[in-house]
C-alpha cells in the first residue's frame, strides 16, 4: 500500500486543480445531519453537526485496481498530499471541526480516480428569521456553498443525489 500511496504522488501537484487548463471540476456535495442543536431567535442563526460530502474526479489520482485493492481510504492526513476544493460556508459564523482521538475525517480513492472527502463538522450559520407571527413563524434556514477562490470557470458545485443529497438522522 505504501508503495501504491507513494507513486500516486510522483509529478503529483496538490497546488493545481484536475483538469487545469480544461473543463472545470465538477465538486458533489452531500450532507448527513446528525442533529440539530440550537435554532437562536435572538442571534438570527443555526447550529448543527454533520457529515459533509464531496465527490470529485482526479485522473492523476487513478490507479490500477488489484486483487483485494477496489479503493484506498485514508485518514485525513493524507488531504495535505493533494488538491482538495477550498470549499465554505458563506453564511457561516463558525465551524468547528470534530477531532475526538484523531481527526473525524476520511479521503476514498478510487481506481478510476474518484475521491470522496468526508468530514464531521458542527456548524454555526446566519439564519434571517421573519418573527412577525412568533412564536407560531416558520423559519427557513439555508447553508449557501461556495469556491473560496475559484471561478465557475474552474470549479462547479452540484448536488451529489440530487434532491437526496441532504438527509437526515432519524434521531432529529
Amino acid at each position: 500500500m505504501t508503495a501504491i500511496l507513494d507513486q500516486m504522488l510522483i509529478g503529483y501537484d496538490k497546488r493545481v486543480r484536475p483538469n487545469y487548463g480544461k473543463q472545470p471540476v465538477t465538486v458533489g456535495v452531500s450532507l448527513y445531519i446528525l442533529s440539530m442543536l440550537d435554532l437562536s431567535e435572538q442571534n438570527m442563526d443555526f447550529t448543527f453537526d454533520m457529515y459533509f460530502r464531496q465527490f470529485w474526479h482526479d485522473p492523476r489520482l487513478a490507479f490500477e485496481r488489484r486483487p483485494n485493492l477496489n479503493k484506498i481510504v485514508q485518514g485525513a492526513d493524507y488531504l495535505k498530499n493533494i488538491w482538495v476544493p477550498d470549499t465554505f460556508f458563506v453564511n457561516e459564523k463558525e465551524v468547528k471541526y470534530h477531532n475526538a482521538m484523531r481527526d473525524n475525517a476520511f479521503i476514498r480513492i478510487m481506481p478510476t480516480g474518484d475521491v470522496l472527502r468526508s468530514t464531521r463538522m458542527t456548524v454555526k450559520a446566519w439564519c434571517p428569521q421573519h418573527l412577525q407571527y412568533f412564536p407560531f413563524d416558520n423559519q427557513l434556514c439555508t447553508l449557501e456553498i461556495e469556491s473560496f477562490g475559484y471561478t465557475m470557470s474552474d470549479l462547479k458545485f452540484r448536488w451529489e443525489d440530487g434532491e437526496h443529497s441532504v438527509q437526515m438522522s432519524p434521531d432529529v
